[in-house]
This record gives C-alpha cells, sequence and structure tokens, in this order.
C-alpha cells in the first residue's frame, strides 16, 4: 500500500494534487499557513494559475476521513486507467461531478488518478465530446476495486503484470439493429417498410377520433348549451357577431375521401354541429370563448378539425417517406463480446462512391409535417434499444429545434411563407444535430463515414448515433476500426444479404 504521510493526507483531502503536497510541505507549509499567505509567496513555487487553484480548494471542505481511509484501502491510491499496482505514481482525488456544482464529497463522487489522466478527464480533444463520461469514470473504479480484491485474495496476478496469454482483451465488431434484434448477416431496410409502424400508428390515431366524433351525439335538448348562449350574450351586446359554424369544404372532401378510401364506417350525422355557432372573424377580438354551443357541439367541432390535421400529417408523411424511395436505412451496433473494455476507438466506414445520403442533401418536409420533425426524426433515424442494445454513449449536444409559432409582432402576422421558411432552417439544423456525431469525407474512390466512441465496456452493444442512409443499389461497405488496446487494426466489408 502507498505510504502517504499525516500531513500530506490532510492537504489531499482538499483535492490538491500528491505532486503539490510534497511540494508544499517539503517548504514548511500547512494549511494554515497556506491561508495565511499572499498569492504571491505561493508563486514562488507555483505558476500563478496553480497558486490561486491551491488556495481556492483551502476554501473547501475537506473529505471526511472515513471516505479518505475508505479510497486507501479500496484503491491503494492507485489509477485505475493506468491499471498498474508495481507502478508508483502522483495522484489527485478527483470529484467525478464537479465539487463547485455539487459540493459532494461522498465516496460515490471520487475517484483517485493519476496526474496525466486527470488532465486527460478535463480535456474535451473534440468539441462537445467528453473522453471520461461519468459512467466510464465509475464503471473503472468499481473495475479497479474489484480486480485488487481478487489480486488480494491470491486469484489473479497483479494488476499491471499480467502476461499476454492470460490479459483480458476487447472484442470488438460491427452488428446489425434488425428492429431491436442483434443479427450479423447484413440486410438492407427500406424507408418505407421501417415507417409502417409509424404510418400504422397515424392510422390508428385517425381511427380513434373518427369513433370519437361519431359517439358525439349532439342532438341534444337546446337547454343543454342554453348556459352557453347566457354567457355569450353579454358579447353580442357588445357588437361582436356570431356566424354558424360550418365545416370549410375542403376540409369536409378530405375527410370525406380518406374515410371512402379505407372503407371507415360513420354515421350520417357526422359533420352535423347542432346549433353551434362562431365568433366572425371580421368582429373586433375578446377575450371571451368564442363558441357559443353546447359542450358536445364544440367538441365535436374540434375533433372534426383535430382529425383534417391528423389526416394531411399522414398524407405529408407518406410523400416525404417517398422522397427517400431509392434509399436504405442502416442501424449499425459497435459491440464488445471480450472480457475487457476498450476505449479511443474510431470507426471508418468506406462506402461505395455516391451511395451516402449527406445532410444537405436531405429533402425538406411540407408545411404541417415540419412542425412535428423532432418526433418524426427521433422515430425514423435512430436505432430500438433494448436490453442488450444501448444507446450511443458520446452524442455532440445538438441543436433543438423551436417549432416557430404564428405570433404577430409590431401587429404583423407572420405570414405562412415565412413561418415555413423558418421552420425549414431550423429542420435543417435539426438534421445536422442528428448526424453530427459522424465525419464525412469525400474520397476517389469512396464516401468515407468515420466515427468516434470515446469507451465501449465488455459484453456491451451500443447503436451507432443513428442511421447510415445510403442508396438502395449498395452492394458492400468496408470498415476499419482501431482502438487504444487492440494493436491491429480491426477490418472486414458488411455485405447485404438479398
Amino acid at each position: 500500500m502507498k505510504q502517504i504521510e499525516k500531513n500530506k493526507q490532510f492537504l489531499l483531502k482538499y483535492g490538491i494534487s500528491e505532486e503539490d503536497t510534497e511540494l508544499l510541505v517539503a517548504n514548511g507549509y500547512t494549511k494554515t499557513k497556506i491561508e495565511s499567505v499572499k498569492i504571491k509567496e505561493l508563486e514562488i513555487l507555483f505558476p500563478s494559475e496553480k497558486a490561486k487553484e491551491i488556495k481556492i480548494k483551502l476554501t473547501r471542505q475537506p473529505i471526511q476521513e472515513e471516505v479518505f481511509m475508505r479510497l486507501i484501502k479500496e484503491t491503494e491510491l492507485h489509477c485505475p486507467f493506468c491499471w498498474n499496482i508495481l507502478e508508483e505514481k502522483p495522484i489527485i482525488i478527483h470529484h467525478i461531478d464537479p465539487y463547485n456544482e455539487t459540493q459532494d464529497n461522498s465516496y460515490n463522487n471520487l475517484i483517485v488518478l493519476c496526474l496525466n489522466h486527470h488532465a486527460d478527464v478535463h480535456t474535451k480533444r473534440e468539441i462537445s465530446k467528453n473522453n471520461y463520461p461519468k459512467k466510464k469514470l465509475l464503471y473503472r473504479k468499481e473495475e479497479w476495486i474489484e480486480e485488487l480484491k481478487e489480486y488480494k485474495a491470491g486469484n489473479r496476478p497483479a494488476p499491471g503484470s499480467e502476461t499476454t496469454s492470460n490479459s483480458k482483451t476487447a472484442k470488438i465488431s460491427i452488428l446489425q439493429n434488425w428492429n431491436g434484434s442483434l443479427i450479423t448477416e447484413y440486410k438492407k431496410l427500406y424507408f418505407l417498410d421501417h415507417s409502417e409502424y409509424i404510418i400504422e400508428e397515424f392510422k390508428k390515431s385517425i381511427d380513434k377520433i373518427t369513433n370519437d366524433i361519431c359517439n358525439h351525439s349532439v342532438n341534444r335538448d337546446y337547454n343543454s348549451n342554453l348556459r352557453s348562449r347566457l354567457d355569450n350574450l353579454l358579447a353580442r351586446n357588445m357588437g361582436i357577431t356570431y356566424l354558424s359554424a360550418k365545416i370549410e369544404k375542403d376540409i369536409k372532401d378530405k375527410i370525406t375521401i380518406y374515410i371512402k378510401t379505407n372503407k371507415i364506417k360513420i354515421n350520417n350525422s357526422f359533420f352535423k354541429l347542432g346549433q353551434l355557432e362562431i365568433i366572425d372573424s371580421m368582429t373586433p377580438s375578446i377575450d371571451n370563448d368564442p363558441y357559443c354551443g353546447s359542450k358536445v357541439e364544440k367538441e365535436k367541432y374540434l375533433l372534426i378539425h383535430e382529425l383534417y390535421d391528423s389526416i394531411t400529417l399522414l398524407e405529408e408523411f407518406k410523400n416525404y417517406i417517398n422522397l427517400f424511395k431509392d434509399y436504405i436505412l442502416l442501424f449499425f451496433v459497435l459491440g464488445n463480446n471480450g472480457s475487457n473494455y476498450d476505449e479511443n476507438i474510431k470507426v471508418k466506414l468506406f462506402c461505395e462512391k455516391g451511395s451516402v445520403l449527406v445532410t444537405q442533401n436531405f429533402p425538406i418536409p411540407e408545411k404541417n409535417l415540419i412542425k412535428d420533425s423532432d418526433s418524426m426524426i427521433s422515430n425514423l433515424y435512430h436505432g430500438q434499444t433494448t436490453h442488450e442494445i444501448g444507446n450511443y454513449p458520446d452524442y455532440i449536444l445538438s441543436h433543438t429545434k423551436n417549432y416557430i409559432p404564428d405570433i404577430e409582432f409590431f401587429g404583423k402576422k407572420k405570414s405562412e411563407n415565412e413561418i415555413y421558411k423558418e421552420n425549414i432552417k431550423d429542420y435543417k439544423e435539426n438534421i445536422k444535430g442528428t448526424f453530427n456525431s459522424y465525419e464525412f469525407y469525400d474520397d476517389s474512390d469512396f464516401d468515407i463515414i468515420t466515427l468516434y466512441q470515446n469507451y465501449l465496456q465488455h459484453h456491451t452493444s451500443n447503436n451507432f448515433p443513428s442511421a447510415i442512409i445510403c442508396r438502395s443499389n449498395i452492394n458492400k461497405i468496408q470498415y476499419e476500426i482501431t482502438t487504444k488496446n487492440i494493436p491491429d487494426k480491426i477490418t472486414g466489408i458488411i455485405g447485404f444479404k438479398k
């Protein structure tokens, strides 16, 4: 076990590195003395930023003695990422969730790291990518503690002294997610086939609304809407005009065509609204219920419009999918069937030239569908997760779509075309965000897609960030995988089963 003098232990509890505590103690510094001196005096020993950092850390609450001693006992104060109990390195106690955000000095929030890995944890090598996420730190800490227990019990060699023959190894491969199942015989998934379940959900929703409309009978006693009419009497006295409610011809025609095409049975009073009246749109606006009629009449009117909107969305979704008729979706999975984790995993896919659909060439949804494109993108372009397939862990923070509402600025209402143009811009950003974990390269011979995953636990499979979208006539994809712990490149060919 690494021996740490008590005065060094005291400073380590404040999150100061072992290297810095040794320098401080060697120069006669205690916590009290550090607190009393000015930063300029510490700058004799340390760079200015480090001197300021030490002063700030001493304002924290120290790690409790029992927590510190448990860390010593269970980790031997060795870095789990170095994985070598035989090599002594200066360490630091790192807060997994930052102390300045949580003030959490509990055992579960602490991990011992060497100074190099501590620097790595605080470095983001690529924009918005965290190479040491919380899950990775916690897993590695737990794994190191368990292996040390086995070593102390005499059940394994000292960590770091393993020979090649008995060392744990990762086994990385690319699989395919086929409707939530892992397969190794790759198949093409056509857009229309993939979208069938979404279309069925649309139809179920339309059937339910249609049934609700049929169940809304407006043949009630006039007294049922007397209260509503009395409530609107004041508005009439103020010059507000009410007109008989009617279903517009284009709405009625679209619903009728859908009902006949899909052989849906409705009653003869399906479009009848009873005595419902609506405020004339040409009269001044007031803060009042725009409807004059019974509750059933109002609900039926709104349900009919909801039905029209749902049918419109279904039509636009089918039109959108039809634009992809020449493309397939490939939901790949990165799997590790070995006995050890791996990290710094880089995947290259070499696709046939001109076969990959890049984000700037994505088709644009129509005016109504684009308002709901967030959920559509989530359903279409992300692989299913199951008990054996996890999500891609390294998503770059992507653009969040904000549907542009129909609002007025300084009394001027935005036109439909203005709103549509703004929603198109937002949709494009959303598509770009969905696929931004990939890097696309246009080579003379291939369309190349690269993917980085910082960590993959053993016996684990994770979805790629999103689908790879290729032309349906693609025959094969070559791939190349490099990792930190596997010395040789992993190469292979994805050939599609016909």
